[in-house]
């Protein structure tokens, strides 16, 4: 595999997303909107909003995610309707000028966690949050910066790592905040980060779950958007050829109780799959059963995978009962929330 390189463009990444972070450095002006750093982080439903906001920051990953991983596979190839950039990808041709090679919208997310972290154990410390109430929201954001460094390492391989929160821009001088890992070397620390996370179980005190929404005259089951802490631990272990510890925490997500029912008899039909009629796994790419020499049998239904609705049958189920996704990022299509993979 070809890795891309994080050259001095990491720099400048920082430099720009900080300079949305702490624009009061620069402009001495008085935002009637703006929550001072000072007034966040007072009580449970400022963590849980602050872990929204995080989503909402891992939602923008969504296009350079799929088109790193998948145009640089096979899962993807270009049309006449390809930009250069996506071109480059797609021939294992891309330099650091390249749009997607860009790590910023990467460690935006990771900056932004960065800070979530320190003023959560801050308000632990100062009995702002309950130690129950705690776990489940610190593990899940750092379940959010080890997926977020993981794809970074798949395709850059060599990454500046950094934990500590970024206040200033002056943080960006010092080096022993930055040092960098190669993929062999981050793996490990990942694993470590979240075998160490108070809980590895469904964040089901956040006043987001099993909530559903209107946005944009569609709705939305925010159960879909929670990261799951096994499934990343699992990727990690496989990475890292730990396989017997990676099936571990694959069984203990598939065989989790969840609402009196085993996730076994509901999780991507296990067992009973029709190849015909609707009792079929949803995404697939084949012909139908006894039909391969048919080419009118032929089916492409991956793509269904970026525009069905997380209340969809094929996605979601029953409320927090998913059928085939494991994991979905929910755009409904106003100007805030638009999917990437219309255009």
């Amino acid at each position: 595999m070809k890795f891309l390189k994080i050259t001095s463009v990491f720099v400048f990444s920082l430099a720009f997303v900080l300079s949305f972070s702490s624009c009061d450095n620069f402009f001495d002006i008085d935002a009637e909107e703006v929550v001072e750093n000072g007034e966040n982080y007072q009580n449970v439903y400022d963590a849980d909003n602050a872990i929204w906001g995080l989503y909402g920051k891992l939602a923008l990953l969504a296009e350079n995610v799929v088109v790193l991983n998948e145009l640089r596979a096979d899962l993807m190839d270009v049309t006449s309707n390809a930009t250069a950039d996506q071109i480059a990808l797609n021939d294992h041709t891309a330099t650091a000028e390249n749009a997607y090679c860009n790590p910023a919208p990467f460690y935006d997310v990771i900056l932004n966690a960065n800070d979530i972290i320190y003023n959560f154990d801050k308000m632990l410390a100062e009995n702002k949050i309950t130690k129950e109430n705690y776990d489940p929201r610190y593990s899940d954001v750092v379940a959010i910066r080890c997926w977020t460094y993981l794809q970074l390492a798949i395709h850059f391989k060599d990454v500046p790592y950094v934990t500590d929160p970024l206040m200033n821009i002056s943080d960006l001088n010092d080096n022993a905040k930055f040092p960098v890992k190669n993929i062999d070397e981050l793996i490990p620390v990942l694993i470590q980060a979240l075998e160490s996370v108070p809980t590895l179980e469904d964040n089901t005190l956040s006043s987001f779950y099993n909530k559903s929404i209107q946005d944009n005259g569609k709705s939305f089951n925010l159960n879909m958007q929670l990261i799951n802490k096994r499934l990343v631990l699992a990727d990690l272990y496989l990475w890292n050829n730990q396989y017997v510890q990676a099936a571990t925490q694959y069984k203990a997500f598939i065989t989790n109780s969840e609402s009196g029912t085993s996730k076994s008899q509901i999780k991507y039909k296990v067992s009973g799959w029709v190849w015909a009629g609707t009792n079929e796994p949803r995404f697939q790419i084949c012909y139908q059963r006894y039909k391969d020499q048919d080419v009118t049998s032929f089916r492409n239904m991956w793509k269904e995978m970026f525009y069905r609705s997380s209340i969809d049958a094929a996605t979601s189920g029953t409320m927090g009962l998913q059928d085939e996704m494991i994991w979905m990022m929910s755009f409904s299509g106003s100007a805030n929330s638009y999917s990437p993979f219309v255009k």
